[in-house]
């Protein structure tokens, strides 16, 4: 293929105070930032770089340096898209999925405004189309699509899958609803349609990922205070089969469990999981494990070997997914 053995690499910048001695994020210190919110989400962007396995295999070769993601003809000026000035961007939560099996044009859904004056770095939604361009060798943001919001919530994180000429998306909700919103369309750039709300209620503060698995089923990985064991926010994770066209939750399966696993937690936080393609029948599955003090403004009260303890145990873990029969190769690029 044209395309084969070039990778891109996203991620996001975010703007730091430090005081003394302290990196302060604006989510959890607002009322020390002096120049507002306004002046930190605009700041909030998306980088990447491009690179490609060398030839002699030992090694990658950065093909494209890195730099702030912009759509082509945006490269300069305040507006880095079509939407125009004033927006911030965050990347999804999982990776781009490939519109068909040329795998050329790839989909995800971005986050690009709040609500003003909200602290938060989420409020709205839009698809954007990422393209292979031959001529430079290279992977391109050719297209974006509308904003698209739920009146009264905010709404960011967003999962993308691809079911025969059908895109789902899910976005999680913030505010008082701390839900899912599902979508199903056949266009995104003509419109994602209106929401499906799942999980109503006030336990489910806690970023969630959606993917269609190997097998071909579409789950999303998440917690949930009322199905913890221990009332716990983000313990355990579980797996949960969703229905591609209702979106009615059916299978739940616990994917892992801290306190179980014997982590030295005391609020144990396992979140931001990542699918990987399979090999054969099996999949891997990545999420932070880490305690709820490594992602707040509180200070841990225990001792200090306690603390080493807990951080040298936190970390990025994995669990396998393994499935009966056979599955197919996750990529056939057009054979």
């Amino acid at each position: 293929m044209p395309n084969e053995n070039v990778f891109v690499l996203k991620w996001s910048r975010r703007t730091l105070l430090e005081r003394d001695g302290r990196l302060l994020t604006p989510e959890l210190h607002d009322d020390l930032w002096p120049e507002g919110h306004t002046y930190v989400r605009r700041l909030y962007r998306t980088k990447w770089l491009q690179f490609r396995l060398n030839d002699k295999e030992d090694d990658i070769e950065i093909i494209r340096p890195k730099g702030p993601l912009s759509q082509k003809g945006y490269e300069s000026g305040e507006a880095f898209c079509s939407l125009g000035p004033g927006y911030f961007q965050n990347h999804a939560m999982t990776p781009p999925v490939p519109e068909d099996a040329s795998c050329t044009t790839w989909m995800a859904c971005d986050t690009f405004d709040s609500a003003p004056g909200d602290k938060y770095i989420h409020g709205t939604i839009t698809p954007v189309a990422f393209t292979w361009n031959t001529e430079t060798g290279l992977y391109e943001w050719t297209r974006t699509g509308s904003i698209h919001s739920i009146e009264g919530q905010m709404i960011g994180e967003a999962s993308i899958s691809r079911f025969g000429d059908s895109w789902i998306v899910a976005a999680r909700c913030y505010k008082t609803s701390a839900s899912t919103a599902w979508y199903r369309s056949d266009d995104l750039f003509a419109g994602l349609g209106e929401p499906v709300i799942i999980e109503k209620g006030r336990r489910w503060q806690c970023p969630r990922h959606s993917y269609k698995c190997a097998n071909g089923q579409l789950r999303i990985f998440l917690n949930n205070r009322e199905w913890s064991p221990y009332f716990d926010r983000r313990n355990p994770l579980y797996a949960v089969d969703v229905d591609p066209v209702t979106f009615e939750y059916t299978e739940r399966q616990v994917v892992c469990d801290a306190r179980i696993e014997g982590f030295p937690f005391d609020a144990p936080c396992l979140d931001m999981s990542k699918l990987c393609p399979n090999q054969g029948n099996r999949q891997l599955i990545h999420f932070r494990l880490v305690d709820r003090f490594m992602t707040s403004v509180e200070d841990f009260e225990g001792s200090d070997e306690a603390r080493a303890d807990m951080m040298a145990k936190a970390g990025i873990h994995y669990a396998e997914i393994v499935y009966e029969g056979d599955i197919p190769d996750p990529w056939d690029f057009g054979a």
